[in-house]
């Protein structure tokens, strides 16, 4: 059975490091922002992109939130999913986070908490703030720390109540460089 809670797929990001867009990558030739809505429509009902402005004609016919502040990073996407999906909660994925496996995703989904603000996945050293559930009630704590100019959601989330699952670290593996990008697909080969 599906998840009713929509999901939404990050791709606002600038993807400086990585010296072309992220979400233009090609994995096993489809885009790997299609990868991953392939994948998230297997377990969400409603799956939508979180991007800029001027990225928005990049998806087709997919849902889009489009972030209203470009200078603060995925927190911009976040707040933007939680008010334009409200009351609802939102699990999130970034784009570049293409090894995340199905059963953690539904567990992240699957979260139920009366006072955290999102259940995020943990490897063996960090926490994932871009492969999580993030509760509606979270809405008031980002837009404070907006209005205080901190922008990490690792911080936001490590100052207040938090779930957590485990995964292994090459879950979590990020697709910030090309070389990054070239190890995964020699590995998923």
């Amino acid at each position: 059975m599906k998840s009713d809670i929509p999901a939404v797929i990050f791709c606002g990001g600038y993807s400086t490091r990585m010296g072309q867009p992220k979400h233009q990558l090609k994995l096993n030739g489809t885009y790997l922002w299609e990868h991953q809505v392939n994948k998230l429509k297997t377990l969400f009902n409603e799956v939508y992109i979180s991007c800029r402005a001027e990225q928005s004609k990049d998806f087709g016919s997919e849902q889009l939130i489009v972030d209203e502040h470009s200078d603060i990073g995925p927190m911009a996407g976040i707040i933007a999913s939680l008010e334009q999906l409200k009351p609802r909660d939102v699990f999130v994925l970034s784009v570049d986070t293409p090894g995340i496996e199905l059963s953690t995703m539904a567990n992240i989904a699957s979260a139920k908490s009366a006072e955290h603000l999102a259940c995020v996945a943990l490897d063996e050293i960090n926490i994932q703030p871009l492969v999580a559930k993030w509760f509606n009630r979270s809405l008031p704590y980002l837009t404070m720390a907006v209005m205080s100019e901190v922008y990490s959601l690792t911080k936001v989330i490590k100052s207040n109540p938090y779930g957590s699952t485990r995964v292994d670290s090459h879950q979590l593996t990020n697709l910030n460089h090309w070389a990054d990008f070239e190890e995964y697909l020699n590995q998923s080969n």
